[in-house]
């Protein structure tokens, strides 16, 4: 194994996040399930779940760390937050895969989000979800977001 990425102190910036709005950009196409089913819209407690589970896989698999957190606690905060306006759509996309000799359908939501509520607690998670994308496909690139200014 070769040594591990550091990740500058730099990177992990972001813009200023109001207290009440806060804009996501969807540069690749974020694929989420929820229920067994692919999602067409993005609550902010969906987001969230799947910002800690990504990041405790992480820690767990790669870094030999289990997160300490109260994940009900965490959720319970996200479900005062609500979806203020979302121009999502779905964008579809597909690779070839020789190991499965067949096509994959890799499409997933891109586009932006802007949510209301408070966001102070949440502002490492959001950050750090920059880096690790969430989501399905991962490995491939997706998920990939960027926090916003105020503007969506």
């Amino acid at each position: 194994m070769g040594q591990p990425e550091i990740i500058p102190a730099s990177d992990l910036s972001c813009p200023e996040l109001s207290d009440h709005f806060l804009g996501l950009r969807f540069e690749t196409p974020v694929r989420i399930k929820r229920n067994g089913h692919l999602v067409d819209s993005l609550e902010f407690s969906t987001l969230v779940r799947q910002l800690l589970r990504r990041i405790a896989l992480i820690g767990a698999f790669h870094c030999d760390v289990l997160l300490n957190t109260d994940f009900r606690k965490w959720i319970s905060l996200a479900d005062k937050v609500t979806c203020h306006k979302e121009n999502l759509h779905w964008f579809d996309w597909i690779r070839y895969s020789s190991r499965q000799n067949r096509k994959m359908h890799l499409g997933g939501l891109v586009g932006r989000v802007r949510y209301t509520g408070d966001f102070a607690p949440f502002t490492p998670l959001l950050t750090l979800g920059q880096i690790t994308h969430l989501g399905k496909g991962t490995t491939f690139g997706l998920g990939r977001y960027r926090l916003m200014e105020r503007t969506l």
